[in-house]
């Protein structure tokens, strides 16, 4: 990997301890790897009946299982679920308020009152917003999850009431919701660290 790949890596990772994410590759990890790991291992092989084997014999005696492999696929796939879903309810909750009279003209087209339609659309677009900003904290993370899932709900819930015909709609705004709500499960899943 060329080191300045390495660089970006570790800033990103210090960036994210800022917001209390515990991340591997964090810069002084990586200069300690860089400096590399010396040591006469004669001592210790006169001394013990497990004489020190190299790092390829070592990683060959303890093949990777199942479990092993799904973890270090997932934990590599970890920040982009985290980015990708901060970044989806960021930029809808600013679309929302960008675009707040088309989205309220809809609500408004089905017999909802103007003032309740721009306060539904603001009051959905903070969400958005709040929740999009939380996820990438740690602290506030499952929380946000938590909160991502009773919002898309409600939304599933109000939309279905109050516009059915969405679900049959060519783009399907509400059938798209239903793998953001997958991704979200997924982000639960694999939140915890211990």
């Amino acid at each position: 990997m060329p080191a300045i790949l390495g660089r970006l890596a570790g800033a990103v990772a210090d960036m994210l301890g800022v917001l209390g994410w515990r991340s591997p590759l964090r810069s002084a990890a990586l200069a300690a790897v860089a400096r590399g790991v010396t040591g006469d291992a004669a001592a210790w092989n006169r001394i013990s009946d497990r004489p020190l084997q190299p790092l390829e014999a070592t990683l060959a005696d303890m093949p990777a299982n199942v479990q092993e492999r799904w973890f270090a696929r997932l934990w590599l796939a970890k920040p982009v679920i985290f980015a990708c879903l901060s970044l989806f309810w960021l930029v809808s909750g600013a679309i929302g308020l960008m675009r707040q009279e088309a989205a309220a003209d809809i609500l408004v087209s089905h017999g909802v009152s103007a003032g309740l339609a721009h306060i539904a659309v603001l009051a959905g677009s903070a969400a958005d917003i709040l929740v999009g900003a939380a996820v990438v904290v740690r602290s506030l993370a499952r929380r946000a999850l938590l909160a991502m899932i009773a919002i898309t709900l409600s939304y599933l819930a109000g939309a279905t009431l109050l516009v059915p015909g969405l679900w049959l709609d060519p783009l399907g705004p509400l059938v798209k919701t239903i793998p953001t709500l997958c991704l979200v499960l997924v982000a639960l899943a694999v939140l915890d660290e211990r």
